[in-house]
């Protein structure tokens, strides 16, 4: 008796898990024609988490992440004529959420987004680079050291 008790909680325990994912890539879709795209990407790749290879959940995590993506480069290019720096920083946030997607999803960008994103990059170590060098010059090593630093993150070894 108490085997086949078990034996059919087993089968509900595999039947629940097998359903999970496919629930979890339709509560994503949902979300996403609601319009909350962060919450269905969070409910895709949880889905893709418990099944890697689950159709649906693929197909919600890359539209979940295509809207993620046109609009923070709608965003970034909108900071960037107003606030150069919070642009670049907006810039390593996106590259860190790409790389972090790359587990689930690959995310398109145009082709000249590259370039829009190195000149960003580059005018917020420029004006870092500036700032360390100003520093140095008033004899303030720590804050010439922080500016250097800071430098850095936006381009690995700039100067």
């Amino acid at each position: 008796m108490t085997r086949r008790i078990v034996s059919l909680l087993l089968a509900a325990a595999i039947a629940a898990g097998c359903a999970g994912p496919n629930k979890l890539a339709e509560k994503s879709q949902k979300e996403l024609t609601e319009g909350d795209v962060w919450n269905a990407w969070r409910l895709a790749t949880r889905a893709l988490d418990r099944e890697p290879m689950n159709p649906r959940a693929k197909a919600a995590a890359a539209a979940a992440a295509e809207v993620i993506s046109a609009d923070w480069q709608r965003k970034i290019r909108g900071l960037a004529s107003v606030d150069s720096l919070r642009a670049a920083e907006q810039v390593l946030a996106f590259a860190e959420f790409r790389s972090n997607a790359v587990n689930y999803t690959t995310i398109e960008v145009p082709a000249s987004w590259a370039a829009e994103e190195r000149t960003l990059r580059g005018s917020a170590a420029r004006h870092f680079y500036a700032q360390g060098k100003a520093a140095k010059a008033a004899r303030r090593p720590k804050s010439a050291f922080a500016s250097f630093h800071e430098c850095g993150r936006y381009v690995p070894g700039y100067r």
